[in-house]
């Protein structure tokens, strides 16, 4: 299976390639209609498709500067910074290729904390089901008090993941977290569970709802 892109420049993923874990269909639910959602939350400019990403990275079609035939832009959304990387859709498709992930490097000199944000970025970007999983249950229980904020914007990217299963822990993680994260979080994550298709999911803002 396809997961990686050429890139003409360094990305937080590769010096030469950026990540495609998956790409999106035509729908409300986790498709590109819900694109000016991701665009408000991570202020990115108007014309973008989003089609490709979570959260710090995104690959869109880009309207900007056309109304048909747009080429294809990667988007870093931490650093704010937008190139292209396929004249056309079609290239973006005939250019994708199989990279094999590198040995995992060694965080021994990084604090503990540390090594939970670099484990759950890097399990994100690979979209490790698993470690996702994990990173999120360990970090609901051992975050510190300043780094909410960060772990906050994990749930909000994570709360609409494909996978019922991370959305389910997520949702649980909120609720464990409920009285430490900040009121208009909470809200927009409760929001974003009472649509949610998995019972589970929907479960745990019931029980958020009843808190409050």
């Amino acid at each position: 299976m396809f997961n990686a892109h050429p890139s003409p420049k360094p990305t937080s993923w590769s010096d030469h390639s950026v990540n495609v874990d998956f790409i999106t269909g035509i729908g409300e639910n986790n498709g590109i209609l819900e694109t000016p959602y991701y665009i408000e939350e991570w202020n990115m400019p108007e014309g973008l498709i989003l089609f490709s990403g979570q959260g710090h990275s995104w690959i869109a079609f880009d309207y900007r500067n056309t109304v048909e035939n747009p080429p294809i832009v990667y988007i870093d959304s931490e650093t704010g910074e937008i190139f292209k990387i396929a004249d056309s859709f079609e290239s973006f498709l005939k250019n994708l290729y199989v990279k094999e992930m590198e040995e995992e490097i060694e965080f021994g000199e990084f604090n503990e904390i540390e090594i939970s944000k670099e484990s759950t970025m890097r399990a994100i970007y690979n979209n490790d089901i698993d470690g996702i999983i994990t990173s999120v249950d360990l970090m609901s229980q051992e975050v510190k008090a300043e780094d909410l904020e960060w772990f906050s914007s994990i749930l909000l990217q994570l709360s609409k993941h494909p996978n019922d299963d991370v959305r389910r822990s997520v949702a649980e993680a909120t609720n464990f977290l409920v009285d430490s994260l900040e009121r208009n979080t909470v809200e927009k994550l409760i929001e974003i569970f009472n649509q949610d298709n998995s019972e589970d999911v929907r479960y745990f803002a019931n029980m958020m709802l009843d808190q409050s």
